[in-house]
């Protein structure tokens, strides 16, 4: 997901603006009955990739959960879902989340 610009106002709230990714979430896909072995399995394959990325820079998620799976409209070369993964509102540097959870 490209983010185009971040900052801080004036007091002190931190804010992102990245590109708008039209589609659906996996909640909504499993809710409709969208949702395929395959395509799950795809999509949560995405998500740990996502994960892993935010993982080896320092960053814990901490709201692991489908409605924070967005499935891009546009889909991938091949056919397959363009998965991109939200909400790192609650994100945590590891020792922060150590901290908070105990060793």
């Amino acid at each position: 997901m490209r983010v185009f610009s971040r900052g801080e106002t004036d007091t002190g709230q931190l804010w992102i603006a990245m590109e708008y990714v039209g589609g659906t979430d996996a909640e909504t896909a499993l809710r409709d009955r969208q949702m395929t072995p395959a395509r799950a399995v795809h999509i949560v394959t995405e998500v740990a990739r996502a994960l892993d990325y935010a993982h080896s820079r320092g960053v814990v998620h901490q709201d692991i959960k489908p409605s924070n799976f967005l499935i891009a409209a546009q889909k991938l070369p091949g056919g397959l879902d363009r998965v991109v993964l939200t909400d790192f509102g609650a994100a945590l540097p590891p020792t922060a989340a150590v901290l908070a959870t105990g060793p």
